[in-house]
């Protein structure tokens, strides 16, 4: 999906990106590292969606997140809903800290429905796929993609 983002939209989720870590690092959250937000997302996620009978796997978290921000009328929807279950994935090991989630994160997670929106949407899309979420993609379209991404974390200090 990130490809399908304008780059003006990229840069937008990437600037939110960046000042909502700046500000959620300053309230004492542990908003660190290559995985933040779109890994702590997945993570938090992937034990909350069933896909028959076992826990989502990170690829079909992503899967659907691209699917979700495929419905929403404004693309930065996709940046805000990563935030929020990087959050809400960061409170599930640190509850103390709910009260001090800064305004401008608050907004973002509340103008995605705090995930409940997608959390609804994904589990939709599990039970309408019980096989699974992802399509199997060949090798070299998986190589392409990681190229992809690791020249875009490059890009982004």
């Amino acid at each position: 999906m990130w490809e399908k983002i304008d780059a003006d939209t990229q840069r937008m989720i990437d600037d939110m990106v960046i000042a909502c870590r700046a500000d959620l690092k300053a309230a004492g959250f542990p908003a660190m590292g290559s995985r933040f937000p779109f890994g702590m997302h997945h993570e938090f996620y992937r034990v909350r969606i069933r896909v028959g009978r076992r826990r989502a796997q990170h690829a079909e978290v992503a899967t659907v997140l691209n699917l979700w921000m495929a419905t929403r009328a404004d693309r930065t929807d996709y940046g805000r809903q990563a935030l929020c279950g990087a959050v809400k994935s960061m409170l599930a090991s640190r509850p103390e800290l709910a009260g001090r989630i800064p305004p401008d994160v608050r907004a973002a997670m509340a103008a995605v429905g705090d995930g409940y929106d997608f959390l609804a949407f994904a589990k939709s899309a599990a039970r309408a796929s019980p096989q699974g979420l992802v399509a199997q993609e060949p090798e070299s379209d998986r190589d392409e993609m990681v190229d992809e991404l690791i020249d875009a974390v490059s890009t982004r200090a």
